[in-house]
């Protein structure tokens, strides 16, 4: 059983900003203050030229390559994208964001196992201590309030953990996003799927039909095929 695959992508706070309103921007310090003044994050089209020139001046700035990397990603020029992101990577080792822009693009990809590296790197770097990843399978899940970046991370890791075949630990992670009632539907049907192929018939099309009551749109299909 293989799921049809919806991509979960989180659309970045700064992406495209509005007009710069002749406003010379040609550094990343001044990048990167034109960046704090701007309220609409909608459109613009000067954006592109204004990376450019600060790219130009300084390769180093971290907030014009994933700038530039997003606008990429809307372009469908994923390769330039991750190149980008690569290099926010190399330059700031725990930027977060540019390690799950990365997996996303590589599950885009069907590269679950570059994904799940770049994800749990992220994870690891949200949870210095080792302990979330650690005490995943002891901890009291439901008494624990996750921020919303790490139910994400862990959300996409399950993801990949089921493509890469590891279903016990993508069980584990589709237990702690439903705990945390994260995009339930999806969970529910990703973990029905995982149940299914564990031997778990019963259990694993109860998960189905609950995802098909959150209004999933692809349950009814596996239900038919699998829950006779």
């Amino acid at each position: 059983m293989r799921l049809i695959k919806i991509n979960s992508w989180l659309i970045p706070c700064f992406l495209l900003l509005n007009a710069c309103q002749g406003k010379k921007v040609n550094n990343c310090e001044k990048f990167n203050h034109f960046l704090r003044t701007q309220k609409d994050v909608n459109k613009n089209a000067n954006i592109k030229k204004i990376v450019a020139e600060v790219l130009k001046n300084d390769t180093t700035c971290i907030e014009a390559l994933l700038l530039r990397a997003d606008i990429l990603v809307n372009e469908n020029q994923i390769n330039l994208a991750k190149r980008d992101y690569s290099s926010v990577s190399r330059l700031s080792y725990s930027n977060v964001y540019a390690l799950y822009k990365l997996g996303l693009l590589c599950i885009m990809q069907d590269d679950y196992k570059s994904a799940f590296m770049y994800f749990d790197k992220a994870l690891n770097l949200k949870n210095k201590n080792g302990v979330f990843v650690d005490n995943l399978n002891h901890i009291d899940k439901a008494s624990i309030n996750y921020d919303v970046e790490t139910i994400e991370l862990v959300y996409q890791l399950a993801v990949c953990s089921y493509y890469l075949g590891k279903l016990k630990t993508a069980l584990n992670y589709f237990n702690l996003c439903i705990s945390q009632n994260y995009d339930l539907s999806q969970a529910y049907l990703y973990r029905g799927a995982v149940k299914l192929e564990s031997g778990n018939k019963s259990e694993g099309c109860d998960d189905l039909f609950h995802a098909q009551q959150l209004g999933n749109a692809n349950a009814s299909e596996y239900i038919l095929k699998y829950c006779k």
